[in-house]
């Protein structure tokens, strides 16, 4: 059995850029090459933390928004390191979320997502949901993202506030 190796999760910096073009090109195996530029654009846009271990391992973006956390982009490369280092990406966003006194976090899955994939997700608190099935404005949040080609699964961190704050 190979040992898993340590995994440091951060935030995002500028400067990283470059090697998280190549890394998407190597986790893709080329069907997704993200010029320099486009990167660094794309980090500006919302939060990212990158799982490095010796090299970058894995790469997730988020927004949070009215009390909703939103995970739209999770790349993990190589297979082996998934469980680990999804975990890890997970706890991180969680914990700056509860920060933010979010209320949930919303998780974006591709329609093509494997099985396995999505038992993990489950592995890690979030549950399935139906958009009409979920609270205002979390479908709200959901609605800002909802593409046909992927579902939600959310993942309660908190009871729903019912007033303004």
């Amino acid at each position: 059995m190979t040992e898993t190796p340590p995994i440091k999760v951060r935030r995002v910096r500028s400067d990283d850029a470059g090697a998280i073009a190549n890394f998407l090109a190597q986790a893709t195996k080329g069907r997704l090459v993200v010029p320099y530029d486009e990167v660094v654009e794309r980090l500006g846009n919302k939060a990212f933390f990158v799982a490095i271990a010796d090299q970058v391992v894995g790469l997730a973006g988020w927004r949070a928004e009215n009390l909703v956390g939103r995970i739209d982009d999770l790349v993990i490369h190589p297979v082996g390191l998934r469980s680990a280092v999804g975990r890890a990406l997970f706890d991180a966003i969680e914990k700056e979320a509860r920060k933010l006194e979010c209320e949930v976090l919303l998780l974006f899955v591709p329609n093509i997502a494997s099985a396995a994939a999505v038992t993990f997700y489950q592995s890690v608190g979030f549950q399935r949901r139906l958009l009409h099935d979920i609270p205002l404005p979390w479908q709200q949040a959901a609605e800002d993202f909802t593409a046909e080609d992927h579902f939600v699964m959310a993942r309660q961190l908190r009871d729903l506030v019912m007033k303004p704050i």
